[in-house]
């Protein structure tokens, strides 16, 4: 069986860009985890988190708990990877072997009970009427998932690997030159990165032909949808391993070269700083940009709406990322108007104030 890893390099954290204050308003969730969604507070389990945030951009939590976090707490990293966590849960659900890899084993801890309340809450839905059964589905997934603290040592029997640690270019180089030199030849080496290149996150590594990208999207248990990078490295047999992975994994593959933000958020992000460019021209308000989308293109939410859910300054860190690289671009430039709003720690739902004001 394929062997999913997940791995996070040695800890470097980066600095939030969120300013800490008493009087912050942030919303509180309202939605109880035990509705039976996967999308959860890391920290109280009690929440539904408004959007994945916290300062290694992977641990999502609810405003609640987002407002009661220290200044020190902000510059570092809270909990585990939230994208390694849950992944690991479905790789686990899908006959997998998995070994989760981590820096400490506070969070080892960590992810092991968030996938052990993950899945008491799908055996309550599924195996209301017969405990037997839904025991046995949970003592099987849990059988195979395992954890360590080593990265040399895990990854030394891996078919496959699926990083999923901090959007830090540098770091990630790093930790695939590592274990380039350790595991098997056949490893296949993946990256679940939103914005940055995989051609550029391989760099160091020699067995260029086998690695892609594998982006999965939040909740990754309930989103279908995952994209195949492929870089002009990537071999036919890689390409085709990571499809068949994927589509094992009961998701919906779509395949993309190795382009800034891939399909998705490619797209979304320049259709965002458009719609926000509307608004600096005077040209629509927020609300009735919001409204002809949703009645007019049929999307569940206007693009206004959407940045503000997602989080002002995880669109400017993506934006940014991309002007720093691609100059000349002129679709991936942060508007003005971004960049105040981020710069008065006005992030959207999660601070109580974006485009829209939030009410606790």
């Amino acid at each position: 069986p394929t062997i999913s890893k997940n791995v996070r390099p040695p800890a470097t954290r980066i600095k939030s860009r969120l300013p800490t204050t008493k009087s912050q308003t942030v919303p509180r969730s309202t939605t109880s985890c035990s509705d039976g969604t996967e999308d959860s507070c890391q920290l109280c389990c009690a929440n539904v988190a408004i959007y994945e945030y916290d300062p290694c951009r992977h641990c999502p939590m609810c405003g609640e708990c987002f407002a009661k976090l220290t200044e020190q707490q902000h510059e570092e990293c809270i909990i585990c990877c939230r994208s390694a966590t849950i992944n690991s849960r479905v790789a686990a659900a899908t006959n997998h072997q998995v070994i989760l890899v981590d820096q400490t084993q506070e969070f080892l801890d960590k992810s092991l009970n968030i996938i052990e309340t993950s899945l008491k809450r799908i055996v309550k839905k599924k195996f209301d009427k017969d405990q037997a059964n839904g025991e046995k589905y949970l003592n099987d997934i849990r059988s195979r998932i395992k954890t360590s603290l080593d990265v040399k040592d895990a990854v030394k029997s891996t078919d496959i690997i699926i990083e999923a640690i901090i959007e830090n270019l540098e770091i990630k180089q790093a930790l695939f030159k590592q274990i380039d030199q350790i595991a098997p030849k056949h490893t296949i080496f993946t990256s679940n990165t939103s914005s940055l290149p995989i051609t550029e996150i391989a760099r160091d590594v020699h067995r260029q032909d086998r690695f892609g990208g594998l982006h999965f999207f939040n909740p990754v248990p309930v989103m279908k949808l995952l994209e195949v990078i492929r870089t002009s490295s990537t071999s036919d047999e890689t390409y085709q391993a990571m499809l068949n992975f994927g589509k094992e994994l009961g998701k919906t593959t779509v395949s993309c070269k190795d382009t800034p933000g891939f399909i998705v958020n490619r797209l979304l992000i320049p259709y965002h700083a458009e719609a926000v460019r509307m608004i600096e021209r005077g040209d629509a308000t927020p609300e009735d940009i919001d409204t002809a989308m949703k009645l007019g293109a049929g999307y569940p939410m206007g693009p206004i709406e959407l940045m503000d859910y997602v989080g002002l300054d995880t669109s400017k860190f993506i934006s940014d990322g991309w002007q720093k690289r691609y100059p000349d671009e002129p679709t991936f430039r942060t508007t003005d108007l971004i960049n105040k709003l981020v710069s008065e720690g006005k992030f959207g739902r999660k601070t109580g104030a974006g485009f829209y004001k939030y009410s606790k």
